[in-house]
């Protein structure tokens, strides 16, 4: 009997930062570097077992070992979740947590008092599953018989 591997439930990739981000620009090379990590991750898993699927996809942010913040979102399936796929729900997430780079701007010229100092940043899937046995893809659904 062949011994199947086991399915993980979340993947996840984290950086603590030794240089702080403090602004809101600064995120996107982080979130492409989670990404890249991610995407290798759900790439490898999927090589094992092709139906395998996160169902959301995660970010979480710590300032200066004091405030954490997070945010998901359904993470809508693709065939070939790539880094830029992924980067690309990650930026979401990240203007939901901390805004734009020109509202940050705009705070800071108005005279609030806006600061950021980012120690943490974490990017990850959770909910993950295979689909049922039997089940096909909507491509073979629609495709035209043999």
């Amino acid at each position: 009997v062949k011994e199947k591997p086991p399915i993980p439930k979340s993947m996840g990739a984290s950086k603590n930062l030794q240089q702080p981000v403090t602004h809101p620009s600064e995120g996107a090379h982080w979130l492409r570097i989670l990404a890249g990590e991610l995407a290798y991750r759900l790439r490898e898993a999927r090589d094992e077992n092709p139906t395998l699927w996160p169902k959301t996809l995660g970010l979480h942010i710590s300032e200066a070992w004091s405030v954490s913040k997070s945010r998901q979102c359904p993470f809508p399936f693709s065939r070939n979740p790539n880094i830029d796929y992924i980067c690309k729900i990650g930026e979401k997430l990240w203007t939901e947590l901390v805004g734009t780079a020109a509202d940050f701007e705009k705070n800071k010229a108005s005279g609030r008092v806006t600061t950021m100092k980012i120690t943490h940043v974490s990017l990850g899937f959770s909910g993950v599953e295979v689909m049922a046995a039997g089940q096909q893809s909507i491509e073979g659904f629609f495709a035209t018989g043999k």
